[in-house]
């Protein structure tokens, strides 16, 4: 899923991950592997890709989240949103096994 198949889930951050979310619990009702194979691909989407990058130069630039958006955006950079990033981190923590 790259960013731009992302942000077509829904109009805003909050329904596209109550979409993925959603995806992923019916695939859970159908089977534990089929739940498992969702999550393995969101966690190899360009987007799930583009959150763990960026929160790794947050942590190795010793900057916030907005100020590395402020510069991937200066930079010509693909970058999440505050709003997107922050619902990206709370389904990560609803995903865990």
């Amino acid at each position: 899923m790259t960013l731009v198949d992302y942000r077509r889930l829904a109009p805003d951050a909050l329904g596209c991950i109550r979409h993925l979310y959603e995806k992923i619990q019916q695939l859970g009702k159908e089977s534990f592997s089929k739940r498992a194979e969702g999550i393995k691909g969101w966690r190899q989407s360009e987007t799930y890709l583009l959150y763990v990058a960026m929160g790794q130069e947050s942590l190795l630039q010793v900057k916030t989240i907005p100020d590395v958006i402020a510069a991937r955006t200066q930079e010509g950079k693909p970058a999440l949103t505050e709003e997107e990033y922050s619902y990206i981190s709370d389904l990560n923590r609803k995903l865990r096994f």
